[in-house]
């Protein structure tokens, strides 16, 4: 099997929510700041602890947020799939990546330095207000998630959590939306804070109500219309 062809940086960009309302000129100067990376299955894109220098953005694949606990074992934290930000944390004095990021398939990811970002933001005001935008937004997703955890039974915690793997546009239109899921349903409970058999048996109701549809292995059909009944 031939190996995809990188995507350009700029046509990269324009697929990511939060950088789709820059005008032309500041996203011709992101782009030439932008360096993109192809991680093969199981690669890690940084690790845990290590010194935040690199902002990024999935551009195809999924990337998995993980921790490590005392014991060793992987805790999943988030799911990331195309369009979406992460290593948001580099702009602080000695930050520090707080996870650990692995491409979970054949994955591109966009790659900009911490420090090529904050002098060109420094410069476009355009840039620095989507910047403000897509960490509020990421925020309030964290905090929602952990709302999620706290008050949501476990049917409603996985809806929300697949339905945080559909684009925000999609979502809205209550489109319904392909993707790869090359995670386990243990992966799956980690997130939600449910048991690998409490995962099994939700996606199986699930696919009989018509929220989900399984294509072959590992692709799902989400209709977000029908998962979010869950979530209200």
């Amino acid at each position: 099997m031939q190996s995809a062809a990188a995507p350009t940086s700029f046509s990269a960009l324009r697929l990511v929510p939060a950088f789709q309302e820059l005008p032309e000129e500041s996203l011709t100067d992101l782009a030439a700041i932008t360096h993109m990376r192809r991680f093969r299955r199981n690669a890690l894109v940084y690790v845990e602890g290590a010194k935040a220098e690199v902002f990024c953005f999935v551009s195809s694949g999924t990337v998995k947020l993980f921790k490590t606990t005392a014991e060793g074992q992987e805790q999943t934290l988030h799911l990331l799939t195309p369009g979406m930000l992460f290593a948001t944390t580099g702009f602080t004095p000695d930050a520090r990546y707080p996870a650990t990021a692995e491409a979970m398939e054949h994955t591109w990811v966009g790659c900009i330095l911490n420090s090529d970002l904050s002098q060109l933001a420094q410069r476009d005001a355009h840039l620095s207000w989507a910047l403000l935008v897509a960490y509020s937004s990421r925020l309030s997703g964290k905090m929602q998630h952990m709302l999620d955890l706290g008050t949501r039974d476990a049917a409603g915690r996985l809806a929300a959590g697949l339905l945080r793997l559909v684009p925000t546009p999609e979502r809205v239109k209550g489109r319904s939306i392909s993707i790869d899921m090359p995670v386990s349903h243990q992966e799956l409970a980690q997130l939600i804070g449910a048991s690998r058999e409490t995962v099994t048996r939700l996606l199986k109701s699930f696919r009989l109500e018509g929220a989900v549809e399984v294509q072959g292995s590992r692709r799902l059909v989400l209709h977000p219309d029908v998962l979010q009944r869950h979530v209200q």
